[in-house]
């Protein structure tokens, strides 16, 4: 990694779940991360753990990504610095039905989930490509690949960054920069606590999840772990998209809040899929 990519990370959404996996095995890997959360307890704990257990430098900056002129604290703290790897992973979900849901909580998830990875991937994509060198890493969701009822902007947030990270990988190619959009299914993360669902039983955990990065990245555009996960998207990806839509919305209510530990099969028969 450090060969690869250059001497510092910056990680998203770094003080717990898979953004935290991602900054204790880019650490270990021997680059410097800039950690990104507004958590502050938890960043200045995780930042020095690392720095204590690597020999890495781990710097804290503790900001709200839905407000966007952090990302100028962001930038001033990276300043000078080589930036190699960008890991997109900040993210957050509201569930309920759209209408009766303020407007202005939409825009706070928009600017986190949306203009925060375009913002913070425009600062820093251009000198990985002056260098010819750099990785950017887009945490998107298998929730992507269908719109779902009562989940509706958070699940067209991680159709963007599957779109925008797809397009950014071919773009690329000829600059030597690799792009990975990772698409995690149920994963045991604080992210259902905030969202108010539960855990599926299949979840992985996140540090699993970030093993499998690893093999992928500079050699696919899209990394979805797990066979449970790359079997619900292709059957997903088989139906026509009125159908994926009912499917999709069904199985997130009943797996998430009603039946996290359903079976998938089971879901699919009782909902005459099969």
């Amino acid at each position: 990694m450090l060969n690869k990519y250059g001497q510092w990370a910056i990680i998203t959404g770094a003080s717990s779940g898979i953004g935290k996996a991602f900054a204790y095995d880019v650490a270990n890997q021997g680059m410097n991360v800039i950690l990104v959360s507004n958590e502050k307890e938890q960043l200045d704990t995780i930042c020095t753990e690392i720095s204590e257990k690597f020999g890495v430098k781990a710097l804290p900056c503790c900001v709200d990504l839905a407000n966007q002129s952090c990302i100028n604290d962001i930038a001033k703290l990276a300043d000078g610095k080589e930036i190699g790897l960008l890991v997109n992973d900040a993210s957050y979900g509201i569930h309920g039905k759209f209408a009766e849901t303020p407007v202005e909580d939409y825009y706070n998830l928009i600017n986190v989930n949306v203009n925060a990875y375009v913002t913070l991937t425009h600062k820093f994509l251009p000198q990985m490509i002056s260098r010819k060198k750099g990785a950017v890493i887009m945490v998107s969701s298998l929730n992507a690949f269908s719109p779902i009822a009562e989940s509706a902007i958070y699940t067209a947030t991680k159709a963007f960054e599957l779109f925008f990270g797809g397009a950014l990988w071919l773009e690329m190619k000829e600059n030597n920069v690799d792009v990975l959009v990772v698409m995690p299914g149920p994963t045991r993360t604080g992210f259902q606590e905030k969202a108010g669902t539960k855990v599926n039983v299949m979840a992985l955990t996140p540090e699993d999840l970030v093993r499998g990065v690893w093999p992928c990245l500079g050699k696919k555009m899209v990394f979805i772990p797990g066979l449970y996960n790359k079997l619900i998207s292709f059957i997903g990806s088989n139906i026509d998209m009125e159908k994926r839509v009912q499917l999709a919305s069904k199985i997130y209510k009943l797996m998430l809040h009603e039946k996290p530990d359903a079976d998938l099969f089971q879901l699919l028969a009782e909902l005459d899929f099969l």
